[in-house]
């Protein structure tokens, strides 16, 4: 495939070199050194360019492998009828897989810098560079390379270009993909773009495709639509197997190649979904299929051995039996998620009614509160107001009514001491009987005869100004008493 390009010569330091002279140089520099290089130089390595690569590297082994399975019934051998369509993540995997080997790694390595010194120099790379690359290259020893290692460090730096991914146009990637590799290549090829493929198709997508082979089989209304819409994903499933609408959850292999397709960064704004399924059908017209692999392909799809059909139907069965666990299991999902949402909705607004009583209650109770206090400060103060009256009312009487009985008291005193000055004069006499006590005047107490009495038994006894004084005493002892009493209660 190379021949020409790797007899093309270039000179470096007046000498005369062909391409394949330098590749044989440079393949003995590893993956980092290359990214290192090309990131300096701000280049990357188009994808189209590395697919060239490895064909060339590996069409020779796959040539004699196809030679070799020419007459048995083998998938890979049809796969391998697709070789010259592969995409680069395909025929990593094969020489990862397949082909690791020194003869076919360095092969590879040789024909990828064929490739890369022709877009060196149509990118205008100075002779100081490429005298770099042979300096760097020279007295190293040419060992065998972790192929996939290789490989992942390359990606690094290797981009597609707009139209393509993996190395292959868009209208190319269907029919290859769908026909030569199976279901988790696909997945795997993803993966190397950052593409997650989803197990299942979610409501919306199964609705989409559903909308759209109705329109293309000119059965689409829009009552039609709504209705749908209104549906859950059971009845949608059920929909398309009564009207032989061939949709489903489950992904099938050209709608996982169209996922990626879709996802791709190299085929944003260039995309568009192919309106007839006849894209998958193609085969291949490079590298053609023998007589031979023709009876491989037809053997393969209509002459499948007895055992063959036995592991089918049960694979069938198991699968008819895994749906209805599915569905059964999808229909609980459905009604768990209704009320989950139903519930999350309620509780989201009880806590937003919750939040807005709060503030409500607060500023509220706060003003409650604030007016409260006010109220209850303008009553003590009152309180405290009228009871220093009270206090100073009930002194005033107290004090009014003790000035009172004081005098009162000065005057009993006052009478007293006059009335013992006057008695003191006629010095009475007391006697003390048994049975009273009288007194005598002086000039009458020879007719005195006391009735019923001792004669021993008659004692003078003090007479009023004496009793005056004791009563006086009494007063006065029960003034001070009550004076005390009523100190302590005014403090």
């Amino acid at each position: 495939m190379l021949t020409e390009l790797k007899q093309r010569t270039i000179k470096v330091n007046k000498r005369n070199y062909t391409y394949e002279e330098l590749a044989t140089m440079f393949s003995k520099l590893d993956a980092e050194y290359i990214v290192s290089f090309l990131t300096n130089l701000n280049l990357r390595i188009p994808r189209a360019l590395k697919v060239i690569a490895f064909k060339d590297a590996l069409l020779k082994p796959v040539v004699e492998t196809r030679k070799e399975l020419k007459t048995v019934t083998d998938l890979k051998n049809y796969q391998l009828s697709w070789f010259r369509k592969f995409t680069e993540f395909q025929l990593e995997e094969l020489i990862e897989n397949d082909y690791n080997y020194k003869a076919v790694i360095d092969n590879y390595t040789s024909s990828l810098w064929v490739v890369l010194i022709d877009y060196l120099i149509q990118k205008d790379i100075s002779e100081k560079e490429m005298n770099k690359l042979i300096k760097d290259s020279s007295g190293k020893y040419n060992k065998t390379k972790d192929i996939k290692k290789f490989n992942q460090e390359l990606n690094q730096i290797s981009f597609d270009i707009e139209g393509e991914l993996d190395g292959v146009s868009l209208d190319a990637i269907r029919s290859v993909l769908y026909k030569s590799s199976v279901i988790p290549q696909i997945k795997r090829l993803g993966l190397k773009y950052g593409i997650n493929i989803p197990k299942r198709l979610k409501k919306v997508e199964l609705l989409n495709l559903i909308i759209e082979e109705l329109k293309r089989t000119n059965k689409h209304t829009q009552e039609l639509e709504q209705k749908l819409r209104k549906t859950n994903v059971i009845f949608l499933e059920r929909y398309c197997k009564d009207n032989d609408i061939k949709a489903s959850t489950d992904l099938k292999k050209e709608e996982i190649i169209e996922f990626i397709l879709k996802n791709a960064n190299s085929l944003k704004g260039v995309y568009v979904a192919p309106e007839l399924k006849d894209v998958y059908l193609h085969e291949v017209t490079d590298f053609e299929v023998s007589k031979e692999e023709k009876v491989i392909e037809d053997y393969l799809e209509e002459r499948i051995p007895e055992q063959v059909l036995e592991l089918q139907q049960k694979r069938d069965e198991l699968n008819a039996k895994y749906l209805q666990e599915v569905n059964e299991n999808k229909k609980r999902i459905d009604e768990l998620t209704k009320k989950n949402e139903q519930l999350a909705s309620e509780l989201s607004e009880l806590k937003e009614q919750k939040t807005e009583l709060k503030e409500d209650k607060t500023d509220e109770k706060y003003e409650s509160l604030q007016k409260k206090t006010e109220e209850l400060a303008s009553e003590l103060s009152e309180l405290k107001g009228k009871k220093q009256e009270s206090k100073e009312e009930k002194t005033d009487d107290k004090y009014d009514n003790l000035q009172k009985q004081n005098e009162q008291l000065s005057i009993k005193i006052d009478t007293l001491t006059h009335l013992m000055y006057l008695k003191e004069k006629q010095e009475p006499k007391v006697i003390v009987q048994e049975k009273y006590y009288e007194t005598i005047p002086r000039e009458n107490i020879k007719d005195a005869t006391p009735t019923d009495t001792k004669e021993d038994t008659v004692e003078v006894v003090p007479n009023k100004g004496a009793r005056a004084f004791i009563a006086l005493g009494y007063i006065l002892v029960i003034g001070a008493i009550v004076f005390i009493l009523l100190t302590a209660y005014l403090k």
